[in-house]
């Protein structure tokens, strides 16, 4: 290892995003870094991809600089194979193929990771639930530690999926509490698509998946709170009032939404007497003679 990563290790049903270097055991080096213009895409779960690859990738993390080394088993016909039929004579084939001498090394980057699990709509309940678990435990990394939005988003949504549009069959198979459960479950996600939405700055999706969200749990302090912050940004600050009040109603302990409330009401006061003021200067000036 040449630079520790970061996170969880890469899973098998990643997207690994990576650049690399290889050099010949005679010195020879090709660095691709340089004349690739975009960086090399592995899907761990497509088997037409290098198996060494695999097997390392799953031993990394995100940011981790590590060099891979083969033998002569493992690289054979791999490199300049496709350049062979291109020589004249079996002196240049020859030449071209001991060019890469019995060992060779890779020095990987592995620059991100796409995280992808994925769940059946077939799947039982308790793997759905599990599935559920699994997301909300990636996505809390990507989004506090990665800042990945975008992926977590689309983790949410292909959970959301799961559960609001399980069969019939399956939903009436559920016991009351289960029922509950699958309801907490669609609030959990909703709420935290909206915050997804929220940092990526989209702010009417992220008061759409707040107000899904309330459909599910109407006592929901996050909901109201990222709905808040959504329409100050849209300076609709009636709304915002309105929404960080059931927020501390909810939860009235919670100091960074109280000190957003003061905030908010210093900005939207300054606001009405500029506004009136204006008014003012309006209805006194010459405009009303």
């Amino acid at each position: 290892m040449v630079t520790e990563g970061r996170g969880r290790l890469v899973d098998p049903a990643d997207t690994v995003y990576y650049k690399h270097e290889t050099r010949f055991d005679n010195g020879q080096l090709v660095d691709l870094s340089e004349t690739r213009k975009v960086q090399d895409k592995f899907l761990m779960s497509d088997t037409r991809y290098h198996d060494f690859l695999r097997t390392a990738f799953l031993t990394m993390k995100k940011g981790e600089i590590a060099w891979i080394k083969l033998n002569e088993t493992q690289h054979r016909n791999m490199y300049h194979q496709a350049n062979l039929q291109y020589q004249r004579t079996q002196e240049e084939k020859d030449a071209m193929t001991a060019a890469v001498g019995p060992t060779i090394y890779i020095k990987v980057t592995l620059l991100s990771i796409k995280r992808d699990p994925k769940c059946e709509q077939t799947a039982s309940w308790e793997k759905k639930v599990k599935y559920f678990e699994a997301v909300r435990e990636i996505s809390k990394e990507l989004i506090s530690e990665e800042k990945e939005y975008s992926n977590a988003k689309q983790l949410y949504s292909r959970c959301v999926s799961i559960f609001k549009n399980m069969s019939k069959a399956q939903k009436e198979s559920l016991d009351a509490e289960q029922k509950l459960q699958r309801l907490e479950i669609l609030n959990v996600l909703f709420t935290n698509m909206s915050l997804c939405f929220l940092k990526k700055g989209m702010y009417t999706d992220c008061i759409k998946h707040g107000q899904e969200a309330l459909g599910y749990e109407k006592k929901n302090p996050k909901a109201h709170y990222r709905m808040a912050l959504a329409y100050k940004e849209l300076q609709d600050l009636d709304r915002a009032k309105e929404n960080l009040i059931a927020a501390i109603k909810f939860e009235p302990q919670n100091a960074a939404m109280r000190q957003e409330y003061d905030e908010l009401i210093k900005n939207k006061t300054s606001k009405e007497r500029e506004w009136y003021g204006k008014m003012n200067g309006f209805y006194d000036g010459d405009k009303l003679k």
